[in-house]
């Protein structure tokens, strides 16, 4: 199975590795408990720069972040997508989910 994690505190997370379908029940329940999380600020950063290599199941999970962080109040950050993770956020149609993003496309090689 390929690794992937989020690390990270205090409203500040990175999520890295190569997120694919194999990974992402797993990566899903981190996110989740971190999200879950009372004490978070309004606003939380995820800084994706880090992501080697993703399929569709990082949108479902940058989804999934979303709908369970809007309804408390916060917002949600997503800086440094690699152009490969734009482009199927386009292709589904999903463009919504970096309306409150500081996108700063990532190079290929880091």
């Amino acid at each position: 199975m390929s690794t992937a994690s989020l690390e990270g505190e205090g409203g500040l997370f990175h999520l890295k590795g190569q997120i694919i379908l194999a990974n992402a029940v797993q990566l899903n329940q981190q996110i989740e408990k971190r999200l879950a999380d009372s004490s978070l600020p309004a606003r939380v950063t995820l800084y994706c720069s880090e992501i080697e290599l993703a399929d569709s199941s990082a949108i479902s999970l940058l989804l999934a972040a979303h709908r369970q962080i809007s309804p408390a109040g916060k917002s949600l950050h997503i800086i440094g997508l690699r152009e490969q993770l734009v482009n199927l956020v386009k292709i589904y149609g999903v463009e919504w989910i970096l309306a409150t993003s500081d996108l700063k496309t990532a190079s290929p090689a880091g």
